[in-house]
């Protein structure tokens, strides 16, 4: 018998949980979780999702509502504004990376405490160290793992963040997909530094840089 650790997949029950936005310089963090048994991931399955990595606005949002309509989820949006106030009282943005997580993992293993295992996106070496109570399995797939779960948590935080980050756009009356440099210019001049904490993560280089009006 193998000593390694079990796959997901041979659990009834699991959870999966991924994240999105903390790649990008405008918008939040979003993160989402749901619970998947095996007659959930089937119909997860059947969402077809190796055909639908790059949907964008309605498409996104359609397989966002369908994910959440088969299983059970939970979603957590860290606004930009609070982003950059976060990041700061929680020592950085792994550390916030992993209180956001187990905030919206422990309340699915509250509501279902037959899951056994977490299906969690890897940060850094230290993210086996989640606190989500005694006995639950994290796995942190490398690349090329494949999980209809994950991919359905993916799907929701995709949207979150992309549904936000669109309100955002309306209000500054500007696209904020493009050049992030060039735009975080022009929001700097037409609104002032404000704004830019308002939108995007400020505490990268690229915000002190913008900042600094692009000395770095």
């Amino acid at each position: 018998m193998s000593s390694e650790a079990p796959s997901p997949e041979e659990h009834v029950t699991r959870v999966a949980t991924a994240r999105w936005g903390h790649q990008e310089f405008f918008g939040g963090l979003s993160v989402a979780a749901v619970v998947a048994h095996k007659q959930a991931s089937l119909a997860l399955s059947r969402l077809g999702f190796e055909n639908r990595r790059l949907a964008q606005g309605p498409e996104l949002e359609t397989l966002a509502r369908q994910v959440e309509r088969i299983v059970p989820s939970e979603r957590l949006l860290i606004e930009a504004a609070r982003y950059n106030k976060a990041c700061k009282a929680k020592g950085g943005v792994v550390a916030l990376i992993r209180w956001a997580t187990e905030r919206v993992v422990g309340e699915l293993l509250k509501r279902y405490p037959e899951c056994k295992a977490v299906v969690c996106e890897p940060f850094d070496a230290n993210e086996a160290g989640l606190r989500l109570g005694p006995g639950v399995l994290v796995v942190m797939p490398g690349e090329g793992y494949q999980d209809v779960a994950l991919d359905g948590a993916r799907a929701v935080a995709r949207w979150l963040y992309a549904d936000r980050r669109a309100i955002l756009e309306r209000k500054m009356g500007v696209s904020l997909q493009g050049d992030a440099r060039i735009i975080g210019t022009q929001i700097l001049a037409r609104h002032g530094e404000p704004a830019l904490y308002e939108i995007a993560k400020m505490d990268t280089p690229l915000g002190a840089s913008i900042l600094a009006g692009g000395q770095a």
